[in-house]
Parts: C-alpha cells; sequence; structure tokens
C-alpha cells in the first residue's frame, strides 16, 4: 500500500511538472507575440515603406509559425486574439488556422461547429487550407461539407484556382476527386486551366 501511495504520488509530481512546462512554453509564445507587436508599432513610426513592409512580411511569418505550432486552443486564442488586433484582422480563427496549417486547431473548431464563413478577405478556410497547401486540413474541410466551388465575390476564384496556381498537385487532385469544378471562371474569364498552362503545366494536364 505505501508503495503505491509513492508511486501515485511520483505520478502526480510528474504530471504537475509537464503542467508547468507547458504553462511556461505557452507563456514564452504569448510573450514572443507581444515582442512582435512592439517591434511592428517601432517600424510602423518609420517614415521608410521598405522598411517597413519588410518588417511586416518577417513579423507575419513568424506568427504564422506560432499559431501553427499552438496544441491547444487556449493557446491558439490567446495568440489569435494578439494576431488579430495587432496584425491583422482579417482572419476568423478557423480561416487563419487554415492558412497557417494548424490541424488540430481545425478539428477543434469543426468539431464546435464553426461554420463556412468567409473572412475580411473573402477567402474561406477551404481557400486558406488549399492556397498553402495543407492537405490534410483541405480533407477535414470538405469532410465537414465546405463549398468546393465557393468563388470570391471580388474576383470569381475558386478553391481549385488557389490551389493550381499555387502549385499544389495533391490538394488539386483531391479536389478534383471530390468533385471540384475546373470549368469555373474568374471575373476576368479564365478558368484554373488557363492560370497554370505556363506556370504548372502538370497541373494544368490534370485539369
Amino acid at each position: 500500500m505505501k508503495k503505491l501511495i509513492i508511486t501515485i504520488l511520483g505520478i502526480a509530481s510528474i504530471g504537475g511538472q509537464l503542467l508547468s512546462m507547458t504553462e511556461a512554453v505557452v507563456n514564452l509564445k504569448v510573450e514572443r507575440a507581444q515582442q512582435l507587436v512592439g517591434v511592428m508599432n517601432a517600424v510602423s513610426l518609420s517614415d521608410d515603406d521598405q522598411k517597413y513592409f519588410a518588417h511586416f512580411d518577417a513579423i507575419s511569418k513568424s506568427f504564422a509559425e506560432l499559431l501553427g505550432s499552438a496544441e491547444t486552443y487556449d493557446e491558439y486564442q490567446q495568440l489569435f486574439e494578439i494576431f488579430h488586433e495587432n496584425i491583422s484582422d482579417l482572419h476568423t480563427p478557423l480561416t487563419a488556422a487554415a492558412r497557417y496549417g494548424n490541424i488540430k486547431i481545425v478539428a477543434k473548431l469543426l468539431k464546435d461547429g464553426v461554420s463556412d464563413k468567409a473572412d475580411k478577405g473573402g477567402k474561406t478556410a477551404l481557400i486558406e487550407a488549399a492556397w498553402h497547401g495543407h492537405k490534410d486540413s483541405v480533407e477535414l474541410l470538405i469532410e465537414a461539407g465546405f463549398d468546393l466551388n465557393y468563388q470570391m465575390k471580388n474576383t470569381q476564384f475558386t478553391v481549385l484556382m488557389y490551389a493550381a496556381t499555387s502549385g499544389h498537385k495533391e490538394v488539386v487532385e483531391l479536389l478534383l476527386e471530390k468533385g471540384a469544378d475546373p470549368t469555373l471562371k474568374s471575373i476576368n474569364g479564365y478558368t484554373a486551366k488557363d492560370y497554370t498552362q505556363k506556370g504548372y503545366p502538370e497541373i494544368a494536364k490534370l485539369l
């Protein structure tokens, strides 16, 4: 009995240490996000547009890594709020998770019943996932019933066009297999095939 109690106490102690380590990692990520915002704010005071946009691009990539690496929704939510309030308010929690390849958060939000809603930029989560080549997220979103043939209001660009023009062959194959329509045209009258003839001839053949 004594050995059992010691074992249980040992396990509890290890569990507590792991929890503390997890909290420490989350705190470091949040601190890093706040530092990035500070850097962005400092650069925005500069009159050098080239320097500003270079920093903005680098900071956006750093936030992409932070959001993409979040292990829990609480962690993701903290980071997303900092990103949304200070860097870009275009995305919804789902479109950002899809864009940055965080399959855990995509799955969590879908389980919670998040709808197929476009963000302020007019893109759905399925467009974001396809555009950035996150096939696993694309599969989840299709299974959840997201519109394969959604077209953006301003450009009429489709999910298939974003995947094709970004060179994501496997995603294109998946979209076609699931019923994406390759005959849909953008506002300029071009299909996904038209857009890929020169840059991605292998993909154009699929279309």
